[in-house]
């Protein structure tokens, strides 16, 4: 894991901690590969139950730019917060929509 941002844990059921982690674009690990955009769903003491989003970023549903913010309705859907306005602006032609809430549904 790098760049951790978000983080929720779920102390109902299976007590899973959800964690919003950032790429890995500057830095020592910017060189890394496997790490981040993602949500990463561990158990408490760490260890990774599921990795949700695909690698590079994306604007795509299900892939993740800047997660920062994560969040779990009682049926198990997760909400993503993301601060992708920031993340694109320096690109030289941003979309002309960008999504900063996404929700997951628990099928």
């Amino acid at each position: 894991m790098a760049r951790p941002c978000g983080l929720f844990i779920d102390t109902s059921g299976d007590q899973k901690v959800y964690v919003g982690e950032l790429g890995c674009y500057i830095g020592p690990n910017s060189q890394a590969s496997g790490l981040g955009p993602r949500i990463g769903i561990m158990d408490l003491n760490g260890n990774y139950l599921a990795k949700l989003g695909d690698i590079p970023e994306s604007d795509q549903p299900g892939s993740f730019m800047a997660p920062h913010g994560v969040s779990i309705n009682s049926t198990g859907d997760i909400f993503v917060g993301e601060v992708a306005w920031t993340h694109t602006r320096s690109y030289p032609n941003p979309p002309n929509e960008i999504r900063s809430l996404q929700k997951l549904t628990k099928k």
